[in-house]
């Protein structure tokens, strides 16, 4: 059974990135990242993903240009597929958006 719930996961990842490949390419993220969902998982969980063997991360938020942070965020808030994940509360802290926007005086 275990298989088959790992098939069924692997589909679906495949369908997403499918289908939003190109905009997350858009927004800054490397292929590297987009080629395994565990390095997207990685990416999503840190905020950054540093591939094996490298002694630096190949994308981090916090040293994004505004332009990809801000698309890549917006993309994030939209897509279901990965609520609530620690790179969304990062870029939304980075650009103040979210629960981390100024509250109005």
């Amino acid at each position: 059974m275990s298989f088959r719930r790992d098939k069924e996961k692997s589909l679906k990842w495949q369908k997403w990135l499918k289908k939003h490949h190109d905009e997350l390419i858009a927004c800054g993220v490397p292929h590297n990242v987009l080629e395994d969902m565990g390095h997207w998982n990685c990416f999503l969980e840190h905020g950054y993903y540093t591939p094996v063997g490298s002694a630096e991360p190949i994308i981090y938020v916090d040293r994004m240009s505004k332009t990809d942070a801000e698309r890549l965020c917006l993309f994030l808030e939209q897509d279901d597929f990965y609520p609530d994940c620690g790179t969304l509360n990062r870029l939304q802290y980075l650009l103040k958006r979210g629960r981390h926007a100024e509250p109005s005086v």
